[in-house]
């Protein structure tokens, strides 16, 4: 019997056996009559993507509507319909303007000034903070609160850049970069080798880059028969390993991503040192900078962006994209990390306790620094490990300005102690009135609490 007519003769046995349906708006549509079904509430997630037409059915089915998402990430567009169509239009045609796809309204903004609202502001889903940084700044204003890292420049962690110094772009057709190509296949073995507990996402520029991606990923397992590397690429896990461009990656996350720009000088641009053109697929197009953004917010743990251009082959008097600026921000940032944002150097106002109990470990021989992170929550101070360099084995929080601009005593004494502890840091709350009263007995306290942190450290 056809879905449909089952839904239609059972809806009280339905919803007895099963009250909660996770569906696609279409498939309620199509699946559940009107007449037959209605709930108590119908949550849309990712709702910058839904059209608003293919919204209300669902709408209509419930007492009461949660619409979630970020409209500063993809809207519905007639992307898929337009690249399965059998036209010639492509991203990567070769003519100078780019395919431009038209943008519509979500019912996430659609809403958005009707409907009573909330901004959920706080990020813990990334274990370095410049996983999310740049977003931060070029995207956010910096509203976000994100958490700093205990170590800011381990291995593997973090942006990374990884420089195709031979790769070029091949159009005629093609439109690919091979070499980038095979350079993300040999960063696939090394992850492997390294960390084959942390899950693995590609994301390519363009359609044609994913498919050259797919290709070289496919001849290496035909030449690798080692059964550690089949076992990574088994689709039945829960993050199993994906190769996706940059239309269809939102909602995925992984612990490492790989980020391929693909496009590139071509060769005879390089052999001539002429200026490579400024066409980049998608992201030249309108909401550019909205498919970046979600591209390099899927990692957990690392980003590798793999890139045979640097930002001084992206000529910004010769493009209006709002997209291909942030890509030449987001390629420096890589490239030299946290030095390049702007909230890395804005001044804050000076806590006198923080400053007090900063010289107090000073002059006790550590190595401290003061307000660590990059958005408006910072460590107060963090202590580095006497022989590694940026590795923070203590952070001091006291309970001076930091502490009382959280709105919520379960914000600031239980959640984000956890979040930090999810991180890495050994963290210890320094009270000014046990301070002031008898400052010898607490300093030892704080003396011994570094000590055995170093220790834990070392140990680890």
């Amino acid at each position: 019997m056809p879905l449909r007519k089952l839904f239609h003769e059972i809806p009280e046995l339905l919803l007895t056996l099963k009250p909660c349906l996770m569906m696609s708006p279409l498939s309620v549509a199509y699946f559940l009559n009107a007449e037959d079904y209605h709930f108590d509430m119908v949550i849309f997630d990712e709702a910058s993507q839904i059209f608003p037409q293919d919204a209300i059915g669902a709408i209509f089915r419930a007492d009461q509507v949660v619409i979630a998402g970020d409209t500063k990430q993809l809207p519905p567009t007639n992307f898929f319909a337009a690249s399965t169509s059998n036209s010639n239009d492509d991203y990567d045609e070769n003519s100078e303007e780019d395919f431009e796809d038209e943008v519509y309204d979500s019912i996430l903004e659609e809403t958005a000034n009707v409907l009573p609202n909330r901004t959920l502001l706080w990020h813990y889903r990334s274990k370095h903070e410049h996983l999310i940084a740049f977003s931060n700044q070029e995207i956010y204003r910096n509203e976000l609160v994100t958490f700093p890292s205990s170590n800011e420049s381990e291995a593997d962690t973090g942006v990374e850049f990884e420089f195709v110094e031979d790769g070029y772009y091949e159009g005629a057709g093609k439109n690919c970069n091979i070499l980038e190509a095979r350079r993300c296949v040999e960063l696939v073995k090394e992850h492997i080798d390294k960390y084959p507990e942390r899950s693995l996402g590609i994301i390519a520029f363009s359609e044609k880059q994913q498919q050259a991606i797919s290709l070289e990923i496919q001849r290496f397992r035909e030449r690798n028969k080692d059964s550690r590397y089949e076992e990574f690429f088994v689709e039945d896990k829960e993050d199993e390993f994906f190769i996706k461009n940059l239309e269809n990656v939102q909602g995925d996350e992984r612990d490492t991503i790989f980020f391929s720009v693909g496009y590139a000088k071509t060769k005879e641009q390089k052999a001539n040192n002429k200026p490579m053109a400024m066409r980049f697929g998608p992201l030249g197009s309108s909401g550019g900078e909205r498919r970046l953004n979600v591209a390099i917010t899927r990692a957990k743990i690392n980003v590798k962006l793999v890139s045979s251009i640097l930002p001084s082959d992206i000529d910004l008097s010769r493009t209006e994209s709002d997209g291909i600026r942030m890509l030449r921000s987001y390629i420096e940032f890589a490239m030299n990390g946290g030095a390049t944002l702007a909230s890395a150097h804005q001044s804050r106002v000076t806590d006198d306790f923080v400053n007090a109990i900063y010289q107090f470990i000073c002059d006790k021989g550590y190595k401290a620094r003061q307000y660590v992170g990059c958005s408006g929550y910072r460590i107060d101070i963090a202590v580095e490990h006497p022989d590694v360099k940026d590795e923070f084995v203590a952070g001091i929080e006291c309970d001076g300005l930091s502490y009382s601009s959280s709105k919520t005593a379960r914000d600031r004494d239980r959640l984000r102690g956890s979040v930090l502890k999810n991180m890495g840091w050994n963290m210890y709350r320094v009270w000014s009135t046990e301070w002031y009263r008898s400052p010898e007995v607490e300093g030892q306290k704080l003396i011994e609490f570094i000590d055995k942190a170093i220790s834990i450290t070392d140990e680890r």
